[in-house]
């Protein structure tokens, strides 16, 4: 028998977690650098679990195909050691083989078709594999985009408010030296009138 491979797939629970991982290591108060990294590292994770994944399903059909070929070796030694033994059990043996040659050509058939249905599977569960983490690589690329423009509108609108800031100290000081000339006109005024009736 020929063990159906099952691939780990991130289902939408699995995603769903990853996802409310993601928010949890990406508050709000976290540069858009630290951001950056965390996010570079969860692409990391994805893609380290896509290649076990992989490498395991290789692994399994390797140990699956060599056990495959012990099997066979085995049925044909058995076949061989039948064909030593005395006249009559050979004779024996030559009626019940045609059988026994029948099964083997059906298992061999059954081997077959289940390493066929097998490799089939497996590569739809790579391809599946490989569309989840495109699917997952885009998301955490429009996390990325979105995160860098909503730092250029923080960047701009700190820019502005610098502006403004300066633009209204700038006229404060311009006031401020209205007011200390209007005050030094008044007291040169006040001043000289003062002079005058003292003479």
């Amino acid at each position: 028998m020929v063990k159906t491979i099952g691939q780990e797939q991130p289902t939408g629970p699995a995603m769903a977690m990853r996802n409310q991982r993601l928010k949890t290591r990406l508050p709000a108060d976290k540069s858009t650098d630290q951001r950056i990294l965390v996010l570079e590292s969860e692409l990391e994770d994805v893609r380290h679990e896509m290649r076990s994944a992989v490498e395991r399903t290789i692994a399994v059909n390797a140990g699956e195909v060599a056990q495959l070929k012990s099997t066979i070796v085995a049925l044909r030694d058995t076949l061989e050691r039948a064909k030593h033994e005395k006249h009559d059990a050979v004779q024996q043996a030559i009626a019940s083989s045609a059988h026994e040659i029948a099964q083997l050509k059906e298992t061999a058939a059954s081997l077959r078709e289940a390493l066929e249905r097998a490799k089939i599977e497996r590569e739809t569960a790579v391809q599946q594999a490989l569309r989840s983490c495109h699917d997952e690589i885009q998301q955490l690329q429009a996390t990325a985009v979105q995160l860098r423009e909503e730092l250029e509108r923080a960047r701009i609108e700190r820019e502005a408010a610098v502006e403004s800031a300066v633009a209204g100290a700038y006229m404060q000081v311009a006031q401020l030296r209205k007011t200390v000339v209007a005050l030094r006109e008044a007291l040169e005024a006040h001043s000289a009138g003062t002079i005058r009736r003292e003479a």
